[in-house]
């Protein structure tokens, strides 16, 4: 929203960090193609900036600690004996932080595209 001569854009930066335990499961891990499933708990730092409108502090920034988990799906590609190329999905969020005024939490979907490399 804008009024002349002035913006009440607030310009806060959010951002998190976090530590998960993961867990995955290959359907057919000696095959062509190898499905899999993956669930990960643990914890996030979320982190937001200090916000001002029109020159006032709207809120000031902060931190919380809070839960995070993530869930996935997806296919390896077996290339050769020692490499697999994978497509995944991961779904990963927090539960709800409280910092100042705002409460919410975070989410993300994630298209993922990698390169397996297997040592014997």
């Amino acid at each position: 929203m804008k009024t002349v001569g002035t913006s009440n854009n607030p310009g806060a930066n959010f951002w998190s960090i976090g530590f998960l335990v993961n867990t995955y499961y290959d359907f057919f891990a000696d095959k062509l193609f190898s499905p899999y499933v993956g669930v990960g708990i643990g914890f996030a730092n979320v982190h937001m900036s200090s916000a001002k409108i029109i020159n006032e502090t709207k809120w000031s920034g902060d931190s919380d600690n809070v839960f995070a988990y993530q869930f996935g799906f997806g296919s390896g590609i077996k290339l050769d004996r020692y490499m697999t190329i994978d497509l995944g999905y991961r779904y990963n969020g927090t539960s709800e932080y409280n910092i100042d005024q705002v409460k919410t939490n975070f989410s993300g979907h994630n298209l993922i595209l990698g390169l397996r490399y297997y040592i014997e």
